[in-house]
């Protein structure tokens, strides 16, 4: 969360200079050479700023721009639930039936008569405290396996009665053939996917499985004896569903802390900022088909060694809507919002937290089974904090501090430079004044000077603001800067660039009235450099 607010960009300018301007890179039209004291003067920078340069864009932080050019900062927070199919997990199941001859069918295969014998059997389907009415498969297999102690071939076939798909019912088919040994051992897989099992066709109307099995026993010479048997064993593994319907039981599906960056005040150290209204907006999104409990435990604006700013009247609870059974995983949308009609945003955001601290508890069937349950395997719930603050408002003596390493190389003979000038001409379009002092610090964190001489210097002043609110007309300025041959010696020692800037807004006869920021305003920044050398022509 990195939007940063670049107030310092007219003074970085002037250090870009000092570290990437060599001569190669200079215009040698601009050179006015005598036989003493050769001089010459380069164009530097000729740069509009608007918002969009001075503001940058984040991966959670970035501009809005309204219809009529006003504009916000925003930043955003989001949290993401598990989906259905990482919350919930199908057993595997695995059943087993056996079939045992009695002396009547033994003797009929003895005799030459084939023997068909039918079950049908109901069984549990083991899914916890899941209650499961039908459910669609996208995933797993279905294995049978038969051992047979009886002396002869056939076939079976194991019938899930309701499970489906394109309106085949699922059936394992195996043949089998006695070679003169026994057990007799065969098997067959299947894969679940596409069918759509019903589970509700039993007394309590889920998790309840009709398994049927149609066995047929070809006559035969062998012996055959009443209680030679058949074990058929048939599982369900690996099930991974597409849909669900039933109840999927109480969820704690959420219970996070997270936070925001707010890094418009990551650099501020002192002074008044006041927006005159700061919106919390929080938007959710649920495709779950159940009852949602929700609320913050935790919304407020956080500063190390600042303390917290509580925010009152969080959305308790929070908007949730529920898509409707026929649109069964599509996010169904909802929002809130706080600010300065029904919260205390404004006045906590002017107290320059750096980060909004949220804490949010989300629970799934929180009052139990008031209702049956519908969820796609991506099924989830998503929650977006958005803090929007429109650039409206007021800043006085607002001091901002920034640090960066900045080394320059200077060449071996430092009399060769006699004097360094600086020319900054600026056009400000901004109702903001800006004061700024850059000072030079040392491997040893000594700062060792300062690039203006006057510590209170006010680099630009604020455009003008008409009776609506808008910048009526800019205001322009030419500064230049010397740099003796004395203070050019000490950049040699230059390992760190502290900047410091003070910001305000239109001074109005000691009163800041309220002033808005359009993306249209603009910051014209020219900056030259003159350079008078120290050469004797016989060096030459």
């Amino acid at each position: 969360m990195n939007l940063k607010s670049n107030l310092f960009i007219p003074v970085s300018l002037i250090i870009l200079f000092f570290s990437s301007c060599t001569p190669e890179e200079l215009n040698t039209s601009g050179f006015v050479i005598d036989d003493l004291s050769p001089e010459y003067a380069v164009p530097i920078v000729n740069s509009d700023l608007t918002l969009d340069n001075i503001v940058s864009n984040s991966e959670n932080g970035y501009i809005r721009k309204y219809n009529d050019g006003f504009v916000s900062l925003m930043y955003r927070g989001s949290m993401s639930s598990q989906t259905a199919e990482e919350l919930i997990k199908i057993n595997n199941q695995n059943y087993i039936k056996t079939i045992t001859l009695n002396s009547t069918q033994a003797n009929a295969l003895m005799n030459g008569q084939q023997q068909v014998i039918d079950l049908q059997t109901i069984q549990a389907f083991d899914a916890g405290s899941i209650e499961i009415d039908s459910i669609w498969l996208k995933a797993g297999t279905f294995a049978s396996q038969i051992t047979s102690t009886i002396k002869t071939g056939g076939s079976l076939k194991v019938i899930i009665a309701d499970a489906k798909k394109n309106g085949n019912t699922l059936i394992a088919d195996i043949p089998f053939t006695y070679n003169g040994s026994i057990p007799v051992n065969e098997a067959k897989y299947l894969p679940l996917v596409g069918h759509h099992w019903d589970m509700s066709t039993g007394i309590q109307g889920y998790n309840e499985i009709r398994i049927n099995y149609t066995l047929v026993l070809n006559p035969t010479t062998e012996t055959i004896n009443a209680g030679d048997e058949m074990q058929i064993s048939t599982s369900f593994q690996g099930i991974n569903f597409s849909r669900l319907y039933g109840y999927i039981g109480k969820i704690d599906l959420l219970d996070i802390r997270d936070t925001i960056d707010l890094s418009i005040f990551d650099n501020s150290k002192t002074g008044q900022f006041s927006i005159d209204d700061a919106i919390i907006k929080i938007k959710s999104g649920n495709s779950f088909g159940a009852e949602i409990s929700s609320g913050f435990t935790k919304l407020e604006g956080y500063t190390k060694g600042a303390g917290n700013y509580n925010i009152t009247n969080p959305p308790n609870p929070m908007p949730f809507n529920m898509p409707t059974i026929n649109n069964i995983g599509i996010m169904a949308y909802d929002s809130a919002q706080i600010d300065k009609s029904n919260s205390n945003v404004p006045q906590v955001i002017n107290q320059k937290p750096k980060q909004l601290i949220y804490q949010a508890f989300i629970k799934l069937n929180p009052n139990g089974k008031t209702m049956r349950n519908y969820i796609a395997d991506k099924s989830k719930i998503k929650l977006d904090i958005e803090i929007e603050l429109p650039l409206y408002g007021t800043v006085k003596n607002l001091v901002m501090e920034s640090e960066s390493e900045a080394e320059l190389e200077m060449p071996e003979n430092d009399d060769f430079i006699e004097n360094l000038m600086i020319r900054f001409i600026a056009k400000n379009g901004f109702p903001i004044d800006l004061s700024t002092q850059v000072y030079l610090v040392d491997s040893f964190n000594v700062v060792f000077d300062s690039l203006f001489t006057d510590l209170s210097y006010k680099f630009l002043e604020s455009a003008q603001v008409g009776v609506d609110g808008k910048v009526s007309a800019p205001t322009s300025k030419t500064t230049d800067i010397m740099l003796t041959n004395e203070r050019a010696k000490r950049l040699g020692r230059l390992k760190n660039i502290r900047i410091r800037a003070e910001v305000a807004t239109l001074n109005n006869g000691g009163l800041y009235p309220s002033v808005k920021l359009y993306a249209n305003y603009v910051l014209g920044i020219k900056i030259g450099i003159k350079t008078k050398l120290n050469i004797k022509l016989k060096e030459l």
